[in-house]
Parts: C-alpha cells; structure tokens; sequence
C-alpha cells in the first residue's frame, strides 16, 4: 500500500485563506487545501517543501518525492 503523504517542491507561498493555500509550483499557481496538507508544517515564503496527500498531487498533477 502506498503512503498518503509525499513531498513537493513549491517556489512562492502567495497567499492563504482558512481553507486553502495558493503556491507557484514549476512557474504556475496552484490551490491546495489546508485538508491535503500535513498538520505542523510551516510556509516559506520563498518556497521549499511541503508534504501534501499524494491523492492532490495526482489530481493537480504535481510532481512529487516520496517520504
């Protein structure tokens, strides 16, 4: 069975709202929820890495690393 979470790179936190973040990821600005993001984790402003469901990245088709 795979691990729900995996890894990704983001380049530029934008912005967030109570239910969703906003990220550049590769030059484009993606919407992930608060929901498919691990609890604990802190925003870079300048970007870094951020686990996220590995559902949402199929679904926004990201690429990722795994844990």
């Amino acid at each position: 069975m795979s691990a729900r979470y995996v890894e990704i790179e983001y380049d530029e936190f934008v912005r967030e709202t109570p239910n969703a973040v906003l990220l550049v990821i590769e030059g484009n600005e993606v919407w992930l929820p608060w929901s498919q993001i691990e609890d604990g984790q802190e925003l870079e402003e300048d970007g870094g890495r951020l686990s996220v469901t590995r559902w949402i990245c199929d679904q926004k088709d990201l690429a990722y690393g795994e844990l």
